[in-house]
């Protein structure tokens, strides 16, 4: 469900103008999956936020508390899952105007007499 999550937080910001939008549209743009779309899409239908017509699509009643309270639940579990700069961090950070070195001792040597 976390990628499903991911592609309605960009189909809702997508929609969110309340303007018809076609299904292609929202592929074009994000590049998700069609199967994918049409689960978004039945998703924001039953929750009768969205009006589906031919193949375009538009929110409604997007004031609606329920699905407001919603949507910020997806979106803040998925700022949740973003890590944090200290789960990548593996040293000291460089200076702004400090150039990045990269550490050949820790190469293969075999990598570095080009035998590989």
């Amino acid at each position: 469900m976390d990628n499903l999550d991911v592609a309605l937080k960009e189909v809702v910001r997508h929609l969110s103008d309340g303007e018809w939008h076609s299904i292609f549209s929202i592929h074009q743009r994000f590049r998700i999956y069609p199967n994918v779309i049409l689960e978004c899409v039945e998703y924001l239908r039953d929750k009768e936020v969205l009006e589906l017509k031919d193949r375009e699509v538009r929110l409604l009643n997007i004031e609606r508390e329920d699905f407001v309270r919603e949507m910020i639940r997806l979106f803040k579990k998925q700022q949740d899952n973003i890590p944090n700069d200290e789960q990548f961090s593996v040293g000291p950070r460089l200076g702004i105007n400090e150039l990045y070195l990269p550490r050949f001792e820790i190469l293969d040597d075999r990598l570095k007499s080009g035998d590989l």
